[in-house]
């Protein structure tokens, strides 16, 4: 966000503890948030049971924010996650744009950190990567009262979480998003991803060689400036 080509933007940093660090308040906000994080040892839970309890974290987090953004007027709001990657091209096109109901990347790119060089071209990325909606502020789903304590099994928060199930249903609602035209996601795929680990089938070298060979293109510096991942060493 913060290569955007459009200065319209600031980033809203949910968190359980504010850190120590100096940024500037008109782009950068941290919200705290007044419930506890998962428990330490749900570090070592498996399958379903540690990615219930991240991810209605998640979600809690993400209906915090989404208050913050009704509270202040904004238009629009993005869920981003910290380790993935907007094109500098979004925030100029959404608002110029302003679509009445939100958007969503259909197509992206996934960077696979055993090939940190390519990139692999995706062609249904929101339902791949969380970090792939746009979504209207007045229209987005959020629960009457704001009653923070649900876990995973309330809708709302789900709608959030399953970032897959929002373009769906939000046009059943009578609200269908657009599809950005262009490519206008990084998803940096990793073993410690949780859902990567807990509930998609593992990837094995042949898999992995075989998408990069189907799929991959190399990872340019013009790629490099319009994702803010800075130039390729020696270049």
């Amino acid at each position: 966000a913060w290569n955007s080509t459009d200065p319209r933007f600031r980033v809203l940093v949910v968190c359980h503890e504010v850190p120590p660090i100096a940024v500037d308040k008109s782009r950068c906000e941290f919200l705290q948030v007044d419930f506890d994080a998962p428990p330490a040892e749900t570090i070592g839970w498996g399958g379903e049971r540690r990615f219930f309890s991240w991810m209605s974290d998640k979600g809690r987090k993400v209906l915090w924010g989404v208050r913050r953004t009704r509270s202040d007027g904004s238009r629009y709001f993005m869920v981003l996650d910290a380790d993935d990657l907007v094109s500098s091209q979004v925030v100029g096109y959404c608002l110029d744009r302003d679509d009445p109901g939100g958007y969503y990347f259909r197509k992206g790119f996934r960077m696979d950190d055993r090939f940190p060089d390519w990139l692999c071209r995706r062609g249904k990325f929101h339902e791949e990567c969380g970090s792939s909606i746009v979504l209207r502020t007045a229209i987005a789903p959020f629960p009457p009262a704001p009653d923070f304590s649900w876990d995973l099994e309330n809708h709302y928060i789900r709608r959030y979480v399953r970032h897959g199930f929002l373009p769906g249903h939000l046009a059943k609602e009578g609200h269908p998003l657009h599809a950005i035209p262009f490519r206008a996601g990084i998803y940096r795929f990793h073993e410690e991803n949780s859902y990567a680990g807990d509930f998609r089938r593992a990837d094995t070298w042949l898999r992995r060689y075989a998408r990069q060979l189907l799929t991959g293109q190399p990872l340019t510096n013009t790629i490099r400036t319009e994702f803010a991942l800075g130039s390729a060493a020696g270049s």
